[in-house]
């Protein structure tokens, strides 16, 4: 694993390969952001979650369903103190690596195991870290015509995605699909046209991205 800080407070931690980024990570991000009531910021072990998974999607394929991840610092804090004594040795191992960032930076991490997914989880660095950055999406999604984001929202949920980060990952998708030049989210049905609505977000990023980015 590699970190490298590629904005202020955002780090990007880069795995050799996606077993290794999504069973060291995997834990920390259904923490975070899980879409099932029993384990978002509760107590579970891997086996519990493999099981509920497993019954939701029909089969345990969260190592190929999944190649990049964001979270904030202070969630992996509470992950930390939550699980100190009963962490996985992966879990561990990751610690070691940023326990000195989290514990004395208002930070943000992004994890992948190649470049590919740097555009969509920078966006996500950015909608938490810069405030500028996220009042500007917000008031863009406010734009948006509501069937645009209704059919947006239901793609995510069946995506597997919780309420709470829908609008980061609306955000995020369209920048990725502007850069990509195809849709990143394979449950989202999209009209003729509508790639206009999506360079609207990529606009706002590209600023930033250009600003900032280093």
């Amino acid at each position: 694993m590699r970190l490298k800080q590629i904005y202020s407070g955002l780090y990007f931690l880069k795995f050799p390969n996606q077993y290794e980024l999504t069973m060291t990570m995997i834990r920390l991000q259904e923490f975070y952001e899980s879409p099932y009531l029993k384990i978002r910021g509760k107590v579970f072990t891997l086996e519990e979650f493999m099981d509920i998974y497993a019954k939701n999607t029909g089969n345990f394929t969260y190592c190929t369903d999944w190649n990049g991840f964001n979270i904030p610092g202070e969630i992996i804090i509470d992950f930390y103190l939550t699980y100190w004594d009963d962490l996985r040795e992966k879990e561990k191992q990751l610690w070691s690596q940023i326990d000195d960032i989290v514990l004395n930076n208002y930070s943000y991490f992004i994890a992948g195991c190649d470049n590919t997914v740097l555009a969509h989880e920078t966006a996500h660095g950015l909608f938490y870290l810069n405030e500028n950055y996220r009042k500007q999406i917000l008031e863009l999604i406010k734009t948006m015509p509501a069937g645009f984001i209704y059919r947006f929202q239901q793609a995510l949920k069946k995506r597997g995605y919780c309420k709470k980060v829908y609008a980061d990952e609306i955000q995020a998708y369209c920048i990725d699909n502007i850069i990509s030049g195809c849709n990143q989210l394979d449950t989202l049905k999209v009209l003729p046209g509508e790639k206009i609505l999506w360079k609207q977000f990529y606009k706002i990023f590209k600023k930033y991205y250009r600003e900032k980015l280093k």
